[in-house]
């Protein structure tokens, strides 16, 4: 079976955990026989994958002396940024393009992928998590800077955060040449 991720620096003793969900475009051999129908062209999109985010991802948890968990399955084989129920988790359409080895994927086939991937990643997520003491995580993503036959996104950098503000607002406030504190929306 082909392994739904990677993990490096498992022994590094930081309190941080660098997440890169869209670490990869691969297809493995068991979705489709490894081929999601999409020309190479579609796979070096952002649609398969957040380009670059790996190495960033590595790089930050070299730095912070932490472990990084990077998953090894496109984005467009199931989203291990998405909840289970998520309706966008196994994507039909993507940015225009048609997913042909997803067009006809039923419950049956979600589940088998769930089990065979986005499980054990975050099962090993968990685990890093659960190793450390008062763990901090940063999730590494990038974006597009245009969608198809959309306007270009007005920014450069998004720092998204869930409730709690103690890295957040101090990376806002950084990034904007400030003192951390927030002086934005949320």
């Amino acid at each position: 079976m082909t392994p739904a991720y990677h993990i490096e620096g498992t022994d590094r003793p930081g309190r941080w955990v660098v997440t890169c969900d869209h670490a990869s475009n691969r297809v493995p051999p068991e979705v489709s026989g490894g081929d999601l129908g999409l020309a190479a062209e579609d796979m070096a999109r952002h649609i398969a994958y957040d380009v670059g985010a790996a190495g960033v991802s590595r790089a930050l948890g070299q730095a912070l002396d932490s472990p990084v968990i990077l998953s090894d399955f496109s984005r467009l084989v199931i989203d291990p940024n998405r909840g289970e129920d998520d309706p966008t988790l196994c994507m039909k359409i993507y940015d225009g393009s048609i997913i042909p080895a997803n067009r006809h994927a039923d419950a049956t086939e979600v589940e088998r992928r769930l089990a065979l991937f986005h499980r054990p990643y975050h099962d090993a997520l968990g685990g890093l998590i659960a190793a450390r003491r008062d763990p901090v995580i940063v999730s590494i993503h990038s974006f597009t800077p245009q969608l198809r036959g959309r306007p270009p996104r007005p920014w450069h950098v998004g720092v998204l955060y869930a409730g709690d503000t103690r890295l957040a607002y101090p990376l806002i406030g950084a990034a904007a040449g400030g003192t951390g504190s927030m002086r934005g929306r949320q």
